[in-house]
């Protein structure tokens, strides 16, 4: 076999286990790995739209956006037309969403150090 095909193989799965322990480390949070990314992403990021966090996470623009209707159907985040042009939709971090996300870059910050 291919030795590129066989790294890339590897890499893949290695990526999907990483996934998976994330979502298995989160779920007592009530969280994804994907919805933790676009907490901590919208936490840097206030005010930026579902168009934003597809560009940060590599995502289809559906696929971004269902993210955010469900973390604000959660009570996460908030979404609000924007003042400059009603189509796009602003969103931030709810009261909760913070405070949730505060804690992920808490325990993000432990695994780094």
């Amino acid at each position: 076999m291919d030795i590129s095909y066989i790294l890339t193989r590897k890499i893949q799965q290695l990526s999907h286990r990483i996934v998976l322990r994330r979502n298995e480390d989160l779920k007592s949070m009530g969280l994804t790995a994907e919805q933790a990314d676009t907490l901590l992403f919208f936490h840097a990021h206030s005010g930026s739209s579902a168009s934003d966090l597809r560009c940060s996470l590599g995502v289809t623009h559906q696929a971004a956006r269902a993210l955010v209707q469900r973390m604000a159907d959660k009570g996460l985040l908030c979404v609000t037309p924007s003042p400059r042009d009603a189509r796009c939709k602003l969103v931030a971090l709810t009261a909760e969403g913070d405070v949730v996300s505060m804690t992920l870059s808490e325990l993000k910050a432990l695994i780094s150090a």
